[in-house]
């Protein structure tokens, strides 16, 4: 029983160092040939020196510093090419031929307070195999085996187990307690989680370039223990897009296309992509996708155990071009311009999703849809706008077309709108009840008519049949068009509509005998417009737009009734019942009493709470100390090792 001391401990606030190759003498040959000078960067004081590999060094004559980094995604794995090679021929146990990346456990199966443990460190790296499990970093086929211990700049493992328990963790002797407790363990421990043996051996020859997916170098993380560990149900991968979302499902940016997946046995061990029927790659990052068209994503997952899943595919589509309208006037010129009316025609092209809509308004009129061409007439200059939209959703800029009419070429009589309006009427043109719009419009040449309304402002609809205004004041516009292509003027109507009646809340319930009554009264539409008051049943008395009335009171109780008329005509009624105290404080003064203050917690006697307080916190912390040693070695990362020293 051996240590290798081939874990480094990253230290998150130290400057990202660069951690070069070691090439110490090793007669087995370089381990890490394939990477050259600079490993990689890490966390670490940039005067932290990691001790050479030569001979004497302590910890070793090999260079296997860092033999497992932790990294964001996973297990890296070290690409211990020559300890590879030696493996298939070099084991003669009798699990499972070990490869590197296997991951060892005690089953479940096996009472760790049965295996005759002596020392109790023992017992925590036995719990550590059966809960966790380690990997298999070096497989060289040599007769001792390793745990791969940690390394920083405060210190080692090794030195810390050594104070911690009283003897050393590398023993010289086999026949001592924690030596004999190794024995027991490693013994015990069985192969659950391998490599696919072909993929394996593709893994193996590219010197460090592949890994457990054949991708990125990696082994996966340990799975479940309990049950069986056989593994027949493939990954299942899923698709999430992110872009500029258009209309009917198309994108109106580049997409990206993020692909993820999950494995509930032994573990997902790659992601394949192709995008538009291309080449499959491992996918380690989003996938952009971009050109305006059609596309597919296909990807598959496979899991560590080798199954597949099917190809799933996504199809999406990209639209970034805006469409593009054109506009025609026909008539007959007259003056630098026409003689009224003049036909004007629309139409627009769109090269992917195809033209959605035309909008168009004359003389900043209501909003229509082009269906045919229309007519503009009466003397004067016309403004006519318009703006084409296309099924990703992307709509172009505006476009005004100025058309000068002079003279007539003929009379044709304009549509006009009829607009009834049923509700409840109340005052001052107010409604006080929702109210029943209906429109309907006619033309003098007798050809169809069609009219669209807007409301407070909102967006443009077609009248097809009756809405209803609710409370509010609004302010309804519409306008009627005919089949000829003539529009009237746009027109405009108010509707305002409360409901509600006012509403009274008293100031106070006690009040001194000359001091005034008051009451606050509230109405979120047409607004109070007067009041009227009644004491104790009497006749009722005008307020105006008064809040309060003020007289000699009587001591005791007596009884208001408010009532409130708002400008719609609704009214509100409210009794308020008052006392009436001459010992009464009068509103926003101080009560002369005050509060009642205790005696400050800094007076408590000398022994209470705060003493009793602090020995907790002393004893808690105290605990903490002694436990944390214990923690630090049951959370050591396991990794077991066969090596070469």
């Amino acid at each position: 029983m051996t240590t290798d001391v081939d874990v480094l401990i990253l230290t998150a606030n130290a400057p990202n160092t660069p951690v070069y190759y070691n090439g110490d003498a090793w007669g087995g040959g370089s381990r890490c040939s394939a990477q050259g000078g600079v490993l990689f960067s890490a966390p670490i004081p940039t005067n932290f020196v990691v001790p050479g590999a030569g001979s004497g060094n302590p910890d070793g004559t090999t260079p296997n510093y860092s033999t497992a980094i932790l990294m964001a995604d996973g297990h890296t794995r070290w690409p211990a090419t020559t300890s590879d090679s030696g493996a298939s021929g070099g084991y003669r146990g009798s699990t499972p031929e070990l490869r590197m990346g296997s991951l060892l456990a005690l089953p479940s199966s096996i009472d760790v307070n049965s295996l005759g443990l002596e020392t109790e460190a023992a017992k925590i790296v036995a719990h550590a195999f059966q809960d966790y499990g380690g990997y298999t970093v070096d497989d060289a086929a040599w007769s001792v085996y390793a745990l791969s211990t940690e390394y920083s700049p405060s210190g080692k493992v090794d030195t810390e187990f050594q104070s911690a328990w009283g003897f050393p963790i590398s023993p010289a002797a086999r026949d001592v307690p924690w030596a004999r407790d190794m024995d027991r363990i490693f013994g015990a421990l069985n192969v659950v989680d391998n490599w696919n043996y072909a993929t394996w051996l593709v893994a193996s020859v590219s010197n460090g370039a592949l890994g457990a997916g054949l991708g990125a170098p990696r082994v996966p993380w340990a799975p479940d223990f309990g049950g069986s560990t056989s593994d027949t149900l493939p990954p299942i991968s899923t698709a999430a897009l992110s872009g500029s979302s258009g209309a009917g499902s198309w994108f109106t940016s580049s997409v990206g296309v993020t692909v993820s997946a999950s494995d509930s046995q032994s573990g997902v061990a790659a992601i394949q992509v192709r995008t538009d029927g291309g080449a499959w790659q491992v996918y380690t990052s989003p996938v952009t996708v971009a050109g305006d068209g059609t596309h597919t994503v296909d990807h598959y997952a496979t899991d560590v155990a080798g199954n597949i899943e099917s190809t799933h595919t996504v199809n999406l589509k990209i639209d970034t071009v805006s469409p593009a309208s054109q506009s025609q006037v026909a008539g007959t010129p007259a003056g630098g311009g026409y003689l009224s009316p003049v036909t004007v025609t629309l139409s627009a092209t769109d090269a992917t999703s195809g033209v959605q809509s035309v909008l168009y308004r004359i003389d900043g009129g209501a909003q229509w849809t082009y269906g045919s061409p229309f007519h503009v007439a009466g003397n004067g200059t016309h403004l006519v706008e318009y703006s084409a939209a296309d099924q990703a959703g992307n709509a172009e800029s505006l476009h005004t077309l100025s058309i000068l009419l002079s003279g007539a070429s003929g009379i044709h009589p304009l549509p006009v709108t009829v607009v009834s309006m049923g509700g409840t009427g109340g005052a001052n043109g107010w409604y006080i009840s929702n109210v029943a719009v209906t429109m309907s419009a006619s033309s003098g040449s007798g050809a169809a008519t069609s009219v669209v309304y807007r409301l407070d402002g909102g967006l443009w609809s077609l009248y097809v049949s009756p809405f209803t205004a609710r409370d509010g004041r609004h302010t309804l516009d519409y306008q009627a068009s005919d089949a000829d292509g003539y529009a009237e003027a746009l027109r405009s109507a108010a509707i305002n509509v409360d409901s509600t009646s006012p509403t009274v809340v008293k100031a106070a319930d006690v009040i001194s005998p000359d001091a005034p009554l008051s009451w606050t009264g509230s109405d979120s539409g047409s607004g109070i417009v007067r009041y009227e008051v009644s004491i104790d049943g009497g006749p009722f008395q005008p307020m105006g737009t008064s809040t309060s009335i003020t007289q000699h009171w009587t001591l005791g109780a007596h009884v208001a009734t408010v009532k409130a008329w708002d400008n719609a005509g609704n009214q509100g009624s409210t009794s308020i019942p008052f006392r009436v105290d001459s010992n009464a404080v009068p509103p926003g003064q101080p009560d002369p009493t005050g509060p009642t203050v205790s005696e400050p917690l800094s007076t408590a006697p000398p022994g209470s709470l705060y003493l009793i307080l602090g020995f907790i916190m002393v004893s808690v912390g105290a605990l903490l100390l002694n436990r944390q040693k214990m923690d630090q070695m049951q959370q050591m990362r396991i990794r077991p090792r066969r090596t070469a020293h």
